[in-house]
């Protein structure tokens, strides 16, 4: 009877050990593509001047997307959007933040009195995010929307919009 039971904890190590190291792998996967598509939705925002209303840069990101096979859950574009993000897009989002301030790019002339600033330029740049996404609906629901470890951020550069 004991060798009975002693085979039984030994399969429930093995399938421990399978499900630890096929999560692990999993989330390995699933953090490159999400990597992968952040990186590529920096160099498209990038290559139209961080326009991203523009349809070229939707049009180019959602191809790219089905073709390395990323996808987000939408738990985390709710999650994304309370903290100011845009989400329209197929799986990932982006915030348009403009630089003002003392280090800022913001060139001033003046009117012909003098009196009144006018800006020439004015500086942004567009943060992006993606997202790890596991196909697992419990697991998704409960943890990841909400950990920012499951998230992946960047920045383009910085471009001068002229007035």
């Amino acid at each position: 009877m004991r060798e009975a039971l002693g085979g039984y904890y030994a399969y429930i190590v093995i399938v421990l050990f399978i499900l630890v190291v096929s999560g692990f792998m999993s989330f390995t996967i699933s953090y490159n593509k999400a990597f992968q598509m952040k990186n590529r939705a920096i160099s498209v925002i990038e290559k139209y001047n961080n326009d991203v209303n523009n349809d070229n840069v939707t049009t180019e990101l959602r191809d790219y997307a089905r073709s390395i096979g990323y996808a987000a859950d939408k738990s985390f574009v709710q999650a994304a959007e309370h903290e100011g993000y845009d989400c329209k897009n197929a799986g990932w989002c982006y915030k348009v933040v403009d630089v003002v301030g003392g280090n800022s790019d913001v060139k001033k002339s003046y009117d012909n009195g003098g009196k009144h600033a006018i800006d020439e330029y004015t500086s942004s740049y567009v943060e992006v995010q993606t997202f790890v996404s596991i196909q697992i609906p419990i697991f998704n629901t409960l943890f990841f929307p909400n950990i920012r470890f499951f998230r992946v951020t960047g920045a383009t550069k910085t471009v001068n919009l002229y007035n």
